[in-house]
């Protein structure tokens, strides 16, 4: 009986042994995004389209698919001609994605960067060497059923053995209904917008426009994506100080995404008295709530792994004693 449990407390010692490694692996790898690391191609930075349309209109967009700003420093683009190389330093905000012009990447030199109609390559690489993402079409992938070249060709789904990936949704996709104003504050000379989104998809505003008159298209959002069950405030001067009562409108395409309606304050008001008013609160729009998903924090497996770890010194300290009072 007494060989049996220290087998068994042999085999106690030898899982939770094997826990801890785990955990300790699993620490070194969710460390910080690095830029031109392989392992983040295609799954944080992918190709969402290429447009091949000669000269400087041809275009490569870039989408960065997490949470975190992604630097692509020391890193090139290089055509199908070696001598062709364009080194990139550039942020990607989260949930977002950069569109390069072959004008804009152009070193202004001899280097004629662009995709032939002809049927192209190039890759991503990073300054060592190291190849991140390559892509090749053919001829046949950009001219039409009469051989035709097609101008303004955008490749993204016709390239075989090659995956574009999808940009983050665009708040002005007509099924997009979770975006809502949570809160304002027109002081300061800027107006403070926040807005929340209460969806599982990352919902980009890029092509967005925020103003107090909803016919009113001049203040483009910009480059800015609102993650899942999250919000963002954006800063811009929608005149959200002009009228009273006041509207702030989110637009696109003359189609009102969501707005609000508040009170300003009488003029004259000191800076004590607008605090009353501002930051304004819609209380139309809550504060989102993903669905709860029970994973432990990188420091609660921390403190699991601790505990285990006593939890084997206290059973090497067991089998001690029992082998002394046993001898």
């Amino acid at each position: 009986m007494y060989y049996k449990f220290v087998k068994f407390l042999d085999l106690i010692d030898v899982v939770m042994k094997v826990f801890i490694i785990s955990v300790l692996l699993t620490f070194l790898a969710f460390g910080e995004l690095k830029a031109c690391d392989p392992a983040d191609f295609p799954d944080v930075i992918c190709i969402s389209e290429l447009k091949v349309a000669g000269g400087g209109d041809d275009y490569i967009t870039i989408c960065n698919n997490s949470a975190d700003p992604y630097e692509l420093e020391a890193v090139m683009i290089v055509d199908s001609n070696p001598d062709n190389e364009i080194t990139l330093d550039l942020v990607i905000p989260a949930f977002s994605c950069i569109t390069l012009l072959a004008e804009d990447i152009d070193d202004g030199g001899d280097l004629d960067f662009g995709f032939g109609g002809g049927g192209d390559s190039f890759t991503i690489t990073c300054m060592d060497g190291v190849q991140l993402l390559s892509v090749t079409y053919e001829e046949d992938d950009v001219v039409d059923d009469n051989n035709d070249p097609l101008d303004g060709f955008v490749l993204d789904d016709n390239i075989p053995g090659f995956d574009f990936c999808d940009p983050p949704i665009s708040a002005c996709d007509s099924a997009v209904t979770s975006i809502c104003v949570r809160s304002i504050d027109p002081r300061g000379g800027s107006d403070d917008v926040e807005l929340c989104n209460d969806s599982g998809d990352v919902v980009s505003l890029s092509g967005a426009f925020g103003s107090d008159d909803p016919t009113d298209e001049d203040d483009e959002i910009g480059m800015i994506a609102i993650p899942p069950y999250g919000c963002v405030i954006i800063t811009g001067s929608f005149g959200l100080s002009d009228n009273n009562p006041e509207e702030f409108f989110l637009t696109c395409d003359g189609t009102v995404l969501a707005s609000a309606t508040y009170e300003l304050p009488p003029d004259g008001s000191t800076d004590e008295e607008e605090d009353a008013f501002f930051p304004f609160v819609n209380p139309n729009c809550d504060i989102p709530v993903a669905p709860v998903t029970v994973i432990p924090t990188m420091g609660e497996w921390g403190l699991i792994a601790l505990t285990l770890l006593f939890l084997i010194f206290g059973t090497l300290k067991l089998k001690e004693e029992l082998n002394t009072s046993l001898a």
